[in-house]
C-alpha cells in the first residue's frame, strides 16, 4: 500500500513538473515570436531623420524584460542597413537612446513615459492591452495561440514614423477619436 502510495505521489509531482515546463516554454515561444514580430517591423518602417543617418538601430526594452532571452536573437542582425542593438532599461532616464522602446512598465507609468518620450523620434511598441489607444505606436495582441498587432499611425506620424504599406496591410488600424 504504502509502495503504491509513493507511486502515484512521484507520478504527480513529475506531472506537475512536466505541465509548469510547458507553461514556461509557452511563454517563452511567445515571446520569441513577439521578438520576430519586432524583428520584422523594423523592416517596414520609414524612419525619422534622426534614425535614418545612423549605423544602429538600438532597441530597448523598458521595464521588466518578459523576452528573459528571445529578443537577444535579433542583436546585430541587420534592418534597412543598420546592425540592431538590444539593450534593457529597468529604471530609464528622462532622456534614453533608442530607435524603439518595447514598453512593459506598470500601467500607470506607461502614459508617463509615453507624454514625456513619443515626440523624441522613439517607435513605441508593447503588448500591454490599450497601449495603442493609451498614446503608443504599435501594440503586440494575443488572438487565440495568434499574435497579431495594432497600429496607430496618428501617434506615430507625430514621431516622423511612417509604415510601408505592406505592414499596414497586415495590422489593424487604431485611429483617435474624432478621426
Amino acid at each position: 500500500m504504502v509502495n503504491h502510495l509513493n507511486k502515484s505521489l512521484k507520478f504527480w509531482m513529475v506531472s506537475s513538473l512536466l505541465l509548469s515546463l510547458s507553461t514556461n516554454v509557452c511563454a517563452a515561444s511567445e515571446y520569441a515570436v513577439k521578438s520576430a514580430i519586432i524583428y520584422k517591423i523594423t523592416k517596414f518602417v520609414q524612419w525619422p531623420d534622426s534614425v535614418a543617418d545612423g549605423d544602429e538601430l538600438k532597441i530597448c526594452v523598458v521595464g521588466i524584460n518578459p523576452f528573459g532571452k528571445a529578443l537577444n536573437a535579433v542583436n546585430d542582425k541587420v534592418s534597412q542597413g543598420k546592425t540592431i542593438k538590444i539593450s534593457y532599461l529597468e529604471n530609464p532616464n528622462k532622456d534614453i537612446d533608442c530607435h524603439i522602446a518595447f514598453l512593459h512598465p506598470k500601467a500607470e507609468q506607461m502614459k508617463q513615459w509615453i507624454q514625456q518620450h513619443n515626440e523624441q523620434g522613439i517607435l513605441t511598441i508593447s503588448d500591454i492591452k490599450g497601449f495603442a489607444k493609451s498614446g503608443g505606436m504599435v501594440e503586440l495582441e494575443m488572438k487565440g495561440k495568434r499574435i497579431g498587432f495594432l497600429i496607430h499611425r496618428k501617434n506615430a506620424s507625430k514621431a516622423g514614423f511612417n509604415f510601408k504599406s505592406q505592414l499596414l496591410r497586415l495590422a489593424k488600424i487604431i485611429k483617435s477619436q474624432g478621426d
